[in-house]
């Protein structure tokens, strides 16, 4: 009986948050596949990635993830939810965009924004599409579409867990490589 291969589905361009890899009980806040991985390497890739809904493309992807969550049989989770943000009086804020989960214990190929193939740090922030593929899934009684990452293209990497988004640099203040500098004299 031939199976039926799925179809391969791809995000808009988003921003990665919530990077996390952990390799061996080694957590990173990056998306970070080291070199000389080993099968006895016991691995753990996820992120999430965020991207605005109202650009055709993200209504035709989730389009295709409500039809295909609607045909699991006691689905009680979405494969992607509204992105919250802190306000400032510390309540979460939908912020209009939607947010989609990865975890992989597979290290995810990428290629750059000319299609190389390419090993880089991913942070919080870095601008990424991702192609992947659904599953059903049951675990611990959670029942939805599994998502599947298998290539992460990379247009803007940021390897920092550092968001710098709203602040602006200050002249006459604190820099870290001249303090550097400042040491070894």
């Amino acid at each position: 009986m031939a199976t039926e291969k799925k179809e391969k589905l791809l995000t808009p361009v988003g921003f990665i948050k919530f990077p996390k890899t952990v390799i061996n009980d080694k957590e990173y806040g990056t998306i970070k596949v080291p070199q000389g991985l080993k099968e006895t390497d016991v691995c753990s890739f996820k992120f999430q990635v965020v991207f605005d809904p109202k650009t055709p493309e993200a209504q035709a992807l989730i389009k295709v993830l409500d039809e295909e969550h609607s045909q699991i049989k006691g689905a009680n989770f979405k494969p992607y939810k509204k992105d919250q943000e802190k306000a400032d009086d510390g309540t979460l804020k939908e912020s209009g965009m939607i947010a989609i989960n990865f975890t992989s214990s597979f290290a995810p190929k990428m290629i750059d924004s000319s299609l190389k193939e390419c090993n880089i740090e991913l942070g919080w922030g870095s601008k990424v599409r991702v192609k992947f593929v659904t599953k059903p899934v049951n675990n611990k009684g959670k029942v939805g579409l599994g998502r599947y990452t298998s290539v992460i293209q990379v247009i803007e990497p940021k390897s920092s867990g550092v968001d710098t988004s709203g602040f602006e640099a200050s002249e006459g203040g604190f820099i870290a490589e001249a303090q550097a500098a400042d040491w070894s004299e």
